[in-house]
């Protein structure tokens, strides 16, 4: 899945009224839409021209182009889709503003957002003189009544979220028994922003009613402004009290992370439900051994924070591997979303 890039422009204007919500399209390499009967079929050379005739349709949330056979299939929706070699599908969704215009400061809490009700974040909002800004991606089953339902979706959303909202993506809840699940909407934001990171993002699920969030008091706490201009009180850092900018980065810890860390040292084969896809992922896009260590740590509940010097460690590629791990079936080695999420988040 590949949104568009991230630039750096003036700050927006954090008013949620003033978001301009825009449709365009999401696109997926090397997939096909599974169990979907076409709305319409149409004989096109070009993906873009497959793109513009979904959206000139009413009714249509996805379209599909066969690079071999110039073939167009424009659908009500796609939330279903496998590996194909030779499919590319592309997803249209309600979107804003578009990423190009939104510039971040210190903070940003990115939060992946279903059915829950969003309370909570509307007492943290009125709270005063805390700095930070929003990110909420709705995951929705997008298809008929998709313009109804994503409109009930965005005001609740801002009514919610109030001045702090910066961005808000509705996205599709795609796979078996939405197996995207939080990867999907972390990884979104990853891939949309890296060029443009605030210092510390916090990922967190949308149910943060009953206390779950261990991350909430902290932000009360430690993360207010005692004048317009000035940092924050206390920064999340995940490295070393004497790194050099020229030190590697340190992981995240207890400490740095404002979630309930885990720690299990039972990461054997046999006793570790997620253990060869793990394995493979670990091999395959970050640091190969011979020898894996036998113990794992990550956080509870998707809930966690982490620097942007953190995530850019990494490369971009890896990013983009990991969202398609969890928007197509089977990419990798035939595993599907869901055991992909319950493995990553």
């Amino acid at each position: 899945t590949q949104l568009p890039s991230a630039g750096t422009t003036p700050n927006l204007s954090l008013d949620a009224a003033a978001l301009r919500y825009e449709r365009w399209p999401i696109r997926t390499e090397a997939a096909k839409c599974v169990d979907e009967r076409p709305l319409r079929i149409l004989r096109v050379a070009l993906e873009a021209e497959c793109a513009a005739a979904c959206a000139a349709l009413e009714g249509c949330g996805a379209a599909a182009h066969d690079v071999r056979t110039a073939m167009c299939e424009l659908m009500e929706t796609c939330l279903l889709m496998e590996a194909d070699v030779s499919g590319v599908v592309v997803h249209f969704t309600l979107a804003g503003p578009r990423p190009s215009l939104v510039s971040w400061s210190t903070i940003a809490i990115v939060v992946c957002h279903y059915r829950a009700t969003l309370g909570w974040m509307r007492r943290l909002a009125a709270t005063d003189n805390i700095g930070y800004q929003l990110a909420v991606y709705s995951k929705m089953n997008l298809g008929a009544g998709e313009s109804r339902a994503t409109a009930t979706v965005r005001r609740a959303v801002a009514d919610a979220a109030g001045a702090r909202l910066t961005f808000h993506q509705t996205l599709p809840n795609l796979g078996r028994q939405g197996g995207g699940r939080e990867p999907h909407a972390y990884l979104s934001f990853v891939r949309t922003f890296l060029p443009n990171l605030p210092h510390t993002v916090i990922f967190t699920q949308d149910d943060c009613n009953a206390g779950t969030c261990p991350w909430v008091p902290f932000v009360l706490r430690h993360m207010s402004y005692p004048n317009a201009t000035a940092g924050p009180r206390r920064r999340i850092s995940h490295r070393g009290p004497s790194a050099g900018m020229g030190e590697a980065l340190n992981r995240p810890s207890p400490a740095s992370c404002l979630c309930n860390f885990v720690r299990e040292e039972f990461f054997v084969p046999g006793r570790y439900g997620q253990y060869p896809l793990m394995v493979t992922v670990r091999h395959g896009l970050f640091m190969p051994q011979k020898h894996v260590p036998p113990n794992i740590s990550w956080p509870r509940a998707a809930n966690f924070a982490v620097s942007a010097m953190h995530i850019r460690s990494r490369p971009m590629k890896v990013y983009d591997a990991l969202l398609r791990l969890h928007v197509v079936e089977g990419f990798c080695y035939g595993w599907g979303t869901l055991g992909g999420a319950h493995a990553l988040a």
